[in-house]
């Protein structure tokens, strides 16, 4: 399985711009949740529902159980799309008023029995009440 990790900075005049696009790495106890989404298994609101969000650095690697420097809020997942077969795209926002003055550079996908799912690092957003970030998490089989 491979992925596509996007942030989206949108400012208060609704300008988007894109601050990351990288893949991600989907852990070993991450597999079994993807594998009925990206089937379109209509149980997909009970298997990943929240994005993490986190301060770390260290690259991310298959045996990973959680992120390295978690901060909160952790994210409900606001949308679920599946844009081609065999793919899932998961979207969650951190609002103006959330995490602001973090210098954000780690997420991990989550499953509701609280599995990371996937883990991807970028380079240091620093997040300010002047915009919100969208972020878009898609794999694919």
């Amino acid at each position: 399985m491979k992925g596509l990790f996007e942030v989206v900075r949108i400012d208060k005049l609704s300008r988007r711009t894109v601050l990351v696009r990288t893949k991600n790495l989907v852990v070993i106890q991450g597999y079994q949740h993807l594998a009925r989404l990206t089937a379109g298994d209509s149980m997909v609101s009970q298997t990943v529902d929240r994005m993490q969000l986190g301060t770390g650095t260290d690259a991310p690697v298959a045996t990973d159980t959680v992120l390295q420097s978690p901060i909160t809020p952790i994210k409900t997942i606001g949308a679920v799309t599946y844009p081609t077969a065999y793919s899932v795209c998961f979207t969650a926002y951190l609002l103006a008023a959330e995490g602001n003055g973090f210098p954000i550079s780690e997420a991990g996908l989550l499953a509701k029995n609280n599995d990371l799912v996937a883990r991807v690092v970028f380079s240091s957003q620093t997040k300010t009440s002047d915009y919100q970030f969208t972020f878009h998490w898609t794999i694919q089989m």
